[in-house]
């Protein structure tokens, strides 16, 4: 009966083991399970989950040794910016560099983004990775350049910037040669406006200082400025042209000299007989013709030749002739002369020509020898 009790005794310990042992192994046998679930949107908007128990996508943890999914791991990559030395206004810009992954491999045909001041643009690298990007410099000053990659599935995004510095241009101005005009006579002052590279700059207002006097004159699309001025100064006058720059273009000035001859004037009276005044030597006529005689019909004034045993001294630039008729009713007709000395026009019908104001100034001593010599 002891013996029995033993037996029993040793049989229960046996089975405790065991069962100890048996809930040990299973323990470690147990499969530790992650599962992945991809969700998928339907046309209704509906989710449906799917479990996949036998495939990549089921990650098992078996005796602590992990197998993870698989996950994408993208390359570094590096632009390069070069450096862009110091510009004028409109001067030409070029952005380049060049664009690889973290180990020096080209990265071709990639759009890279450029942005100068503010403003993107897109650059393609080449067959070598380089982008080159050419633009104007229009901002004097500091200018902002940022180049970047915003990258993909396989590269990582990547940027550089730097900056360049921009200076205003240098303009020109020029004066057209002002001819050599009469006092009280209107002359063309003009001239052109452009960069220092011959770059016309339109629609800008220019200053023209005539004798400390000063007028505004606009370029048009040409650069071209005009201006009608009416002389009022013998001698020498000057013209000062300038523009007082801008953030972009800086100052110029620029100022050419032009001469207007003194005019002086004489009035005298219209008969059929000769009329006859001297002036610095010179007999001044004037004389109206109804037939044919020694002149033909018409109006007359002139500096007399006859008796001169040397060229004139004046010339005559212009008259203005008076008519009247029986009612008290005027006509004024300005003519200027075919010759230097001398100016005529027809009869007005029902009008009497009764005074001329004689416009005269003296001549060169160049154009006395032309004349005296038939070169006029």
């Amino acid at each position: 009966m002891k013996t029995k009790k033993i037996f029993l005794v040793f049989l229960f310990a046996i089975l405790l083991v065991g069962v100890s042992y048996a809930a040990e192994d299973v323990s470690d046998d147990t499969f530790d399970t992650t599962e992945v679930v991809h969700t998928d949107t339907t046309t209704n908007g509906a989710q449906c989950a799917a479990e996949t128990n036998d495939k990549d996508q089921i990650i098992k943890q078996n005796n602590n040794k992990s197998m993870k999914a698989s996950s994408n791991t993208r390359t570094s990559t590096k632009l390069t910016l070069n450096k862009i030395s110091q510009k004028t206004y409109k001067d030409d810009v070029t952005i380049t560099g060049k664009f690889m992954d973290k180990n020096g491999k080209i990265l071709k045909n990639t759009i890279i983004k450029v942005k100068l001041n503010g403003k993107t643009y897109n650059a393609k690298t080449n067959y070598n990775g380089v982008y080159t990007k050419k633009l104007k410099a229009n901002k004097v000053g500091t200018n902002n350049v940022l180049v970047s990659y915003e990258g993909n599935y396989y590269y990582k995004a990547s940027s550089n910037r730097t900056t360049f510095s921009t200076i205003k241009r240098a303009t020109k101005l020029t004066i057209n040669q002002i001819t050599t005009t009469y006092n009280g006579d209107t002359v063309k002052i003009s001239g052109k406006f452009t960069d220092n590279t011959g770059a016309i700059i339109k629609n800008t207002m220019v200053k023209l200082n005539i004798n400390g006097k000063t007028y505004n004159a606009k370029t048009n699309s040409n650069g071209v400025y005009t201006l009608n001025y009416k002389t009022t100064k013998s001698g020498t006058n000057k013209v000062i042209a300038s523009y007082a720059g801008n953030d972009n273009y800086n100052k110029v000035s620029v100022q050419k000299t032009f001469s207007v001859t003194p005019v002086h004037s004489v009035t005298m009276a219209i008969k059929q007989e000769f009329t006859v005044k001297y002036i610095n030597g010179d007999p001044f006529c004037t004389l109206y013709e109804t037939d044919y005689a020694q002149y033909d019909p018409g109006v007359y004034a002139e500096i007399d030749e006859r008796g001169l045993s040397a060229p004139p001294v004046n010339k005559i630039i212009k008259a203005k002739f008076f008519f009247k008729n029986s009612r008290g009713n005027i006509i004024t007709r300005t003519v200027y002369p075919r010759y230097k000395t001398a100016v005529e026009t027809s009869l007005i019908s029902g009008y009497r020509p009764y005074k001329v104001d004689i416009y005269y100034c003296r001549m060169t001593e160049t154009e006395r020898y032309n004349y005296w010599y038939g070169y006029y």
